[in-house]
């Protein structure tokens, strides 16, 4: 989104050069599908220019009001430059990534498409970026092993990933995580869902993540005949992950 103002005319003023450091210093990732040329800017006289530019991007949109010869020459060399920066953009992505970037292996890892039940390029670079620590890689890895969508079916793996990135504060990851001690989680694609039968140590943790997580939309039978110990070491427990989430952090 950082294309944004962009896309709306506002930095019209800056060479090629200055425009491309100006979005380097707020984003290095690029999106092929960057939300910023999606249309439906507000139907004001300046914002005219900025749906026109975005249905040059993506024919299919449908746009209000026609141009007039001015705004037509406007639009075309507002296209121009942001596809020679938006190149730009993705090759300096690319390089981080090629360099060791985990954000940028991030976002380089979504050029690619996941094949189900197969360890594709996507994978490899959501796995080069979660081994660095990076928080959104660590869940989508967890995701693609949990729903076989770019990697075989691996609970354990699964697992694995989804705790890496609940402790470095992921919500999502949080409340995938919960489920999965739980025995709650959903695998792979039904009817080939694997049984996942919880033990009491993994109800007990499941029921302490979502103490500290206040994720407790989704309550077990089990919890609710703990006894008062139980549910007072629970909240012990929780007080012990919530240090560990804020020691972490997201990254």
């Amino acid at each position: 989104w950082a294309l944004r103002p962009i896309v709306e005319g506002h930095l019209d003023h800056l060479d090629e050069e200055r425009l491309f450091d100006w979005l380097q210093a707020r984003t290095h990732a690029f999106a092929k599908d960057c939300g910023a040329l999606s249309g439906n800017y507000e139907l004001t006289e300046s914002a005219v220019a900025a749906n026109h530019v975005c249905k040059a991007f993506r024919p299919d949109l449908s746009v209000a009001g026609k141009p007039d010869e001015a705004t037509r020459k406007l639009v075309s060399d507002r296209v121009k430059r942001i596809t020679r920066l938006l190149a730009r953009q993705e090759a300096a992505m690319i390089a981080r990534a090629e360099a060791g970037d985990a954000p940028s292996q991030f976002w380089y890892s979504a050029f690619f498409t996941r094949y189900k039940k197969r360890n594709g390029i996507a994978l490899r670079w959501l796995l080069k970026s979660a081994e660095q620590g990076y928080a959104p890689a660590q869940y989508e890895v967890a995701k693609a092993y949990a729903d076989g969508d770019g990697a075989p079916v691996s609970v354990a793996d699964a697992r694995k990933w989804f705790q890496a990135a609940s402790i470095n504060g992921h919500t999502w990851a949080q409340g995938e995580y919960i489920r999965v001690l739980a025995g709650t989680y959903c695998w792979g694609d039904y009817p080939d869902t694997p049984k996942c039968v919880p033990s009491k140590e993994e109800l007990f943790e499941a029921y302490a993540w979502s103490i500290a997580t206040e994720e407790r939309t989704n309550e077990s039978d089990a919890w609710l005949k703990y006894s008062p110990e139980q549910v007072l070491a629970a909240y012990r427990r929780a007080d012990e992950i919530r240090r560990d989430v804020a020691a972490k952090g997201v990254r």
